[in-house]
């Protein structure tokens, strides 16, 4: 993959800071809700219902794709809602997704000082060390392979979320 910015421009929304995103570390702890940003729908719902088994009261929102999960976190288009649609605490990342991936995503948030008490855990099918390597140093928690089985899932849930979402 080239360099961001080397072959194109990636244009990432504006947030003007103002009293909201002042208090967006109070509202992180406040919500406890989870984004899963992630285009595979059969991931999804698996996710959800690893929640669910978790024993997680959670409100879990999820997004197809890094542009979205963009949107959400700025409070853009139809997320302009923060009632319904609240600052989640965790953020659940696929890397290979269409539009703006997972390491973008990663980037965009290092830019973003009103969510640096935003916790990401990288959930991707890829278990390369190089992956691993490059989310972590682009500001991810933790990094997580997909479970294969849902019995494995709701146990990687209870883990990221036990320790992620107080």
């Amino acid at each position: 993959m080239a360099a961001i910015g080397a072959t194109r421009r990636l244009k990432w929304p504006r947030v003007r800071l103002s009293l909201r995103t002042l208090v967006m570390d109070k509202q992180l702890e406040a919500t406890g809700a989870v984004l899963l940003a992630d285009d595979d729908s059969n991931d999804v719902f698996f996710l959800r219902r690893a929640f669910q088994k978790a024993g997680f009261a959670s409100t879990v929102f999820d997004v197809p794709d890094g542009e979205k999960a963009i949107e959400y976190l700025c409070g853009e288009n139809h997320f302009s809602d923060r009632t319904r649609y609240p600052i989640p605490a965790l953020l659940m990342l696929d890397l290979k997704m269409p539009k703006i991936n997972g390491f973008e995503v990663l980037e965009w948030l290092k830019t973003r000082k009103e969510l640096c008490g935003l916790k990401v855990v990288v959930l991707s099918s890829s278990g390369l060390a190089a992956d691993q390597q490059k989310a972590k140093d682009l500001g991810a928690h933790e990094y997580r392979v997909k479970p294969a089985d849902l019995e494995d899932m709701v146990n990687m849930i209870k883990e990221v979320a036990g320790r992620w979402l107080h």
